[in-house]
């Protein structure tokens, strides 16, 4: 009897050291296994942080001083001061896209807002008003070409000649909020482009596009290109190239300039003085270079891109 009691203790501490095995291998084991490995990634870790922090707490290290991030902290706000202007530059130079008529603003003050029917009666009026001053001849800029008979054929043939080159959009395509602001754009690059070729001496204007980019080439722009034929005097070149990019209406690009000489000018007589031993051919070439080509009229294409600011300033 004594004997069995004693096996039997034997086969529960035998149960027990088994359980205790079979805990050790797939449980403690593997979580130790995890911990160890856990350990030697921390250990890697804590030494990589510990060589990034050496290169602050060695005595040679390189760290920026005060007054360096004085000059950096500086610099930035020139920069953000710079962009800004900029930005001015942008909103500035768009500002007369922008606008509305007088009139318009006027009844938008009074009743709140505007109809299309009374927009187009203004702009209609404002048109008619820029082609009645060329059609009359009351600017030294000549929209189109003199004709004999335009005296025969009254002033309404004119008239329609200035409305066939300027290409103002017509009154009765205004049928929503979208081809009104458009037609107002356009209205005010045409006006712009007229007044630099008057403040810049142009004798007249042949040909006239303003046609709006469907795509941008420029994020936050509207862009409208622009091609004109024009006659001017040789001497007014660089004037005009000048006008259209520092204009303060338009922030203005140009494209292209081609020139071509007026092949039906013939200049007039030069009356020179001949000096002894020399021919009048002579003194005439002497003379003409004296004189030089400035007066030689030419007629010049020129395209060039307005750009209309429209994304808000961030």
């Amino acid at each position: 009897m004594e004997q069995l009691k004693n096996n039997q203790f034997a086969v529960a501490i035998a149960a027990i050291i088994f359980i205790y095995i079979i805990l050790y291998m797939f449980v403690v084991s593997p979580i130790y296994t995890d911990g160890q490995r856990g350990i030697e990634i921390l250990k890697r870790k804590l030494s990589k942080d510990k060589r990034h922090l050496d290169k602050y707490t060695n005595p040679r290290a390189i760290i920026p001083s005060e007054d360096l991030i004085k000059f950096h902290t500086k610099r930035k706000d020139e920069l953000v001061a710079a962009q800004k202007k900029i930005y001015d530059i942008f909103i500035n130079k768009s500002k007369s896209l922008k606008k509305s008529f007088k009139e318009v603003e006027e009844r938008q003050k009074q009743n709140g807002s505007v109809s299309l029917s009374y927009f187009q009666l203004v702009y209609e009026k404002e048109v008619s008003n820029i082609v009645k001053k060329y059609a009359n001849g009351n600017s030294n800029l000549q929209i189109g070409e003199s004709k004999e008979d335009d005296f025969f054929d009254g002033a309404s043939s004119k008239e329609k000649q200035v409305r066939e080159i300027l290409r103002f959009d017509d009154s009765r395509s205004i049928v929503s909020t979208t081809t009104q602001a458009e037609a107002q754009k356009k209205f005010w690059i045409i006006q712009n482009i007229l007044d630099i070729l008057e403040d810049s001496k142009v004798k007249s204007l042949k040909q006239l596009l303003v046609r709006k980019n469907d795509k941008a080439n420029y994020p936050g722009f509207e862009e409208y290109n622009v091609e004109m034929t024009v006659n001017v005097d040789f001497k007014n070149m660089p004037t005009i190239v000048q006008k259209i990019l520092q204009t303060e209406e338009m922030l203005t690009e140009i494209l292209f300039v081609n020139m071509t000489r007026n092949e039906s000018y013939t200049p007039d007589d030069i009356k020179v003085f001949v000096k002894i031993g020399q021919t009048e051919q002579q003194a005439q070439e002497e003379a003409l270079k004296k004189r030089g080509i400035s007066s030689i009229p030419v007629s010049v294409r020129i395209g060039c891109k307005i750009l209309n600011y429209i994304q808000p300033q961030k």
